[in-house]
């Protein structure tokens, strides 16, 4: 194993945890890697295996840093916004953007605009659409979606490498 890690960060929370390159399969990498292509091509991609339905648009921040948007799809009401910064060079900035453009200005976040964590990092920012979602699927979506923003993250990373 070895000592290639990101931070990947809820800010809602201020949970924190390293997650390894090596917690990502190359299968998953891959089709995670071809729907974010897909994403950032504009295409409202329909993300499999996600229970409600949700889809993924993405962006890229000047092109050197990601928002990504996991979004039910039968009401387009945003679940998660995630935000991944591969360099240094982007990072502060996309952190307090992050910190800075909510959906609402009483969204709770538990992390600091001015303290953005040593790049890469991922961060993820639960949206009000979480509360529309059935009790009862939310703790097994939430992991999925936690999964999702692993992967996304590592995926983009691979992706400006080159």
């Amino acid at each position: 194993m070895t000592d290639r890690y990101l931070h990947h960060v809820t800010l809602s929370t201020g949970h924190t945890r390293r997650s390894y390159r090596e917690e990502v399969t190359e299968e998953a990498l891959a089709v995670v890697s071809d729907l974010l292509a897909r994403a950032l091509a504009g295409e409202r991609v329909v993300l499999p295996v996600l229970d409600p339905p949700c889809h993924l648009t993405a962006d890229t921040r000047g092109g050197t840093s990601l928002v990504a948007y996991v979004s039910l799809d039968a009401t387009d009401e945003r679940l998660v916004t995630v935000g991944v910064a591969s360099r240094s060079t982007a990072g502060a900035s996309h952190w307090r953007w992050l910190h800075e453009h909510r959906v609402t200005e009483t969204q709770p976040v538990k992390t600091d605009a001015e303290r953005c964590p040593p790049e890469p990092w991922c961060a993820a920012r639960l949206e009000p659409g979480i509360g529309t979602v059935r009790a009862a699927q939310v703790p097994q979506l939430m992991m999925a979606i936690a999964d999702l923003e692993r992967v996304l993250a590592w995926a983009w990373i691979a992706r400006t490498e080159h």
